[in-house]
């Protein structure tokens, strides 16, 4: 009798209503690097894909940040891929990586600064009716002073 419900009860855990796959999803959040010339909050935008019957989605996003300098202006571009892989069915958890370039520029400075590399890390979005919220963490490995920790949360549409 313990088997049986135990069973069901994994079962029911497994087989709670998902988003359909193949999906557009689109949506906003706010963004905070870390090391990006003593912390930098920041927006974004992202538009991506979900892949039919895979466990991951491919997306795109741009991110502006403002940093804490007089004159000082820092967008963001990525392109990646998260990776499910435990399939549940509401709150999941996510592997993160791809490509990313920042550029950051200094007006009372002069200085410019272009760098682009790959990123990695780790996340977790809850699925609900309409909508995901997610949440990350990730590495920026680039090439030089913007190499940085970035934290990013929001909502994404489907």
């Amino acid at each position: 009798m313990r088997r049986l419900i135990v069973g069901l009860a994994v079962g029911a855990i497994f087989s709670a209503p998902n988003e359909c796959r193949a999906q557009i999803v689109g949506g906003v959040f706010g963004a905070y690097a870390q090391d990006a010339f003593d912390g930098a909050p920041g927006v974004g935008v992202q538009l991506g894909i979900d892949v039919p019957i895979l466990p991951i989605n491919v997306y795109g996003s741009g991110t502006w940040f403002l940093p804490d300098c007089e004159g000082c202006e820092m967008k963001g571009w990525s392109v990646g891929v998260t990776l499910r892989p435990f399939l549940f069915p509401i709150a999941r958890p996510y592997i993160v990586g791809g490509l990313t370039a920042r550029d950051f520029e200094d007006s009372v400075a002069g200085l410019t600064l272009d760098e682009s590399g790959a990123f990695a890390g780790v996340g977790l979005d809850v699925a609900l009716a309409g909508f995901r919220f997610f949440a990350e963490a990730r590495y920026e490995f680039l090439d030089g002073p913007l190499e940085q920790a970035v934290a990013r949360a929001g909502l994404l549409f489907f």
